[in-house]
């Protein structure tokens, strides 16, 4: 079963960024294919074959403002999207500033990647 990252902080409130953030970490093919049934096709296009050849893709849909950060981590594949993402720009920022990590990507970091990102909360 898929497993989705809460929005609520350690303390238990939620940072105005976070909510712009969603997680979703899935363990197995076939996991994984439901969750890319869901996505516009325009993002899910040629996805697995990028994600099996380099490990990660990068995708953002005008239309819905949203962007999507996918990674695998041994069986593990985590789906990262940012609600709000206003322009290619904004997007283009958001993935530098997830290339400059050194660690795997976490709600925090997805978080302050965002408000750096876009100049909001």
């Amino acid at each position: 079963m898929p497993r989705t990252t809460s929005h609520n902080t350690a303390h238990g409130h939620r940072s105005d960024a976070s909510k712009h953030v969603h997680h979703l970490a899935v363990e197995s093919g076939a996991e994984f294919d439901q969750v890319v049934a869901y996505m516009p096709r325009m993002i899910a296009y040629g996805l697995v074959k990028t994600i099996e050849e380099a490990g990660e893709a990068a995708r953002y849909d005008a239309g819905s403002q949203r962007a999507y950060f996918i990674s695998r981590h041994g069986t593990t594949v985590n789906i990262w999207s940012w609600d709000g993402i206003r322009s290619a720009a904004e997007f283009a920022e958001l993935l530098a500033l997830i290339a400059r990590l050194d660690v795997p990507l976490d709600l925090d970091q997805a978080s302050n990647a965002y408000v750096a990102a876009t100049g909001r909360r």
